[in-house]
């Protein structure tokens, strides 16, 4: 899987979701993404077709599993990117897969996450 996202993208992703979460599959690993990100027109074209934006002043939020994998913040040909780092394994079906190459934090993982930015409603 090339990349997991998460965060605010997560959020918005399960804010707009129609179908139900029983479908999606577990990801084969338990943190966020295990290689370093390549960006191709293919990946940008399956976000594209899973409703995520990738232009404007919204930032990508991608999950990596180690530090050395986040991108160079000086890639000028990535989108906006914000990467966030999770070296402990979460529990399993914590990372469902939306397609071949992306991911997504479960719902649950998502609101985990925002906890600290969200009001309480």
């Amino acid at each position: 899987m090339a990349i997991v996202l998460s965060h605010d993208t997560a959020l918005a992703y399960w804010q707009r979701c129609t179908f139900r979460r029983n479908r999606l599959r577990p990801a084969p690993l338990a943190s966020g993404a295990t290689e370093r990100l390549a960006w191709s027109p293919q990946l940008a074209a399956e976000l594209a077709q899973l409703g995520i934006r990738i232009s404007g002043d919204d930032l990508l939020h991608l999950l990596f599993a180690d530090q050395k994998l986040r991108p160079a913040p000086d890639i000028r040909s990535l989108p906006p990117i914000r990467a966030h780092v999770q070296n402990a394994l979460l529990p399993a079906g914590s990372v469902l897969r939306l397609s071949e190459q992306v991911g997504i934090v479960s719902p649950e993982v998502c609101f985990l996450q925002m906890a600290d930015t969200l009001s309480l409603p």
